[in-house]
């Protein structure tokens, strides 16, 4: 009887060490493939790379913007700039914030010089568009792209103003701070427009060759910095949208989950699809006849009021940017989750016999970078991304400046 009883005991001990041990091995499973970095390269071969340049109506007489005449030649302008911090009147001033600060980069050879104006992306950006990494990839050290794309730009003779947004508070730290309460996403366009406005009224600037340059939101709501702007004579998106901002977040939650599935991340992905679903519920609140436009379950300080503004403004975005009747270079890369790499694919479908390029890089990243190769030891934008911005200002003609 004593034995039978002993492996009864033993058994029940053995079971209860099994229904212990299990869940361990399942949660230590579970922490370990949380602990494993994105397989980046698995992530980026999930999009094929792409060039499309059929669309491109360029011309075959004369020299690029970045070019000089060299005899019958031409040849890329190579040259020093200067830099100088400036600040521009606001066209909404009425809003708490009279001027927009900025630096000014201006070439050493003699003018009338291109320019060009960069507009960054989403949040509190600077001028010099600092970001510490994206959704997938986080940097040693915070990245500049602004102070490198305007030394590059500025060194083949174009002039470059690069601006603090006014939704960056530490750069505007005399203002009351009426201007962030009064916000609202059209400020953006306001914003860029008398930053174009600025620069092509400076001496030595032709003010019929301004080039817009917009990153991520910069990018997403640059048709409506160009529409019916005659100082504009190109526009690049560089990671851009056109998506609805409800849409984008959810989206980008989304995928930063299927980036970790790659590496058997499981409870990442469950639990990104679910925040992402919450958010997707959120946005939808915007379409129903009654709802709380003050209610934020999108996060603190994003109100359905401010999603509805943001969405009507991105709606008039999409529908400018097929009207505009200037060159235009699209860009994504394949390490983007901030913004879906696919969105080269829309951009092409919405531009569809315009004189447009397209390009999707391997490995390129939302910040810029080169995800593959530098990784988290990326120094600067890649130099793929700079070798298509100049091969296509090699392909734009200035204008003769008005008398």
């Amino acid at each position: 009887m004593k034995g039978i009883a002993w492996n009864t005991e033993a058994k029940v001990l053995a079971g209860l060490a099994l229904c212990i041990t299990i869940p361990m091995v399942i949660l230590a499973a579970i922490g370990l493939m949380h602990a494993l970095p994105t397989d980046l390269r698995a992530v980026s071969e999930s999009t094929p790379a792409l060039t499309d340049r059929a669309g491109r109506q360029a011309p075959t007489e004369g020299c690029g913007l970045n070019q000089k005449a060299r005899g019958d030649q031409c040849a890329a302008t190579k040259t020093q700039a200067t830099t100088t911090d400036v600040s521009f009147p606001s066209s909404i001033a009425n809003k708490g914030l009279e001027t927009l600060s900025g630096t000014l980069w201006m070439p050493k050879t003699k003018g009338p010089h291109p320019a060009v104006v960069l507009i960054g992306g989403s949040g509190p950006t600077d001028r010099h568009a600092t970001t510490p990494g994206d959704l997938l990839t986080s940097l040693d050290q915070p990245l500049a792209p602004f102070d490198q794309l305007a030394k590059h730009l500025s060194s083949q003779g174009l002039a470059v103003l690069q601006y603090d947004k006014r939704t960056c508070a530490a750069c505007y730290k005399d203002a009351t701070g009426e201007h962030l309460k009064a916000f609202e996403f059209s400020d953006l366009i306001a914003d860029a427009r008398d930053a174009v406005g600025f620069v092509a009224k400076q001496p030595g600037v032709n003010g019929r060759a301004v080039v817009v340059v917009g990153h991520s939101q910069g990018a997403a709501l640059a048709p409506l910095v160009a529409r019916d702007n005659p100082s504009v004579l190109a526009v690049a998106l560089l990671a851009g949208t056109t998506e609805s901002l409800g849409a984008l977040l959810a989206n980008q939650t989304q995928r930063k989950g299927q980036a970790r599935a790659k590496r058997f991340d499981l409870w990442s992905k469950w639990s990104h699809q679910a925040l992402a679903d919450a958010m997707r519920a959120c946005a939808q609140k915007t379409t129903q006849p009654k709802h709380d436009p003050n209610e934020a379950c999108m996060g603190p300080g994003l109100t359905l009021a401010m999603l509805a503004g943001y969405d009507a403004l991105q709606n008039d975005a999409n529908a400018a940017l097929p009207t505009l009747n200037v060159p235009i270079i699209a860009l994504q890369g394949t390490l983007d989750i901030n913004v879906s790499p696919q969105q080269i694919d829309t951009y092409k479908t919405m531009l569809s016999g315009r004189d447009a390029e397209f390009h999707r890089l391997k490995g390129v990243t939302h910040s810029l970078t080169d995800g593959l190769g530098a990784g988290a030891g990326a120094t600067g934008v890649d130099p793929r991304v700079l070798d298509l911005l100049d091969t296509f200002l090699g392909t734009l003609r200035a204008p003769k400046e008005t008398p």
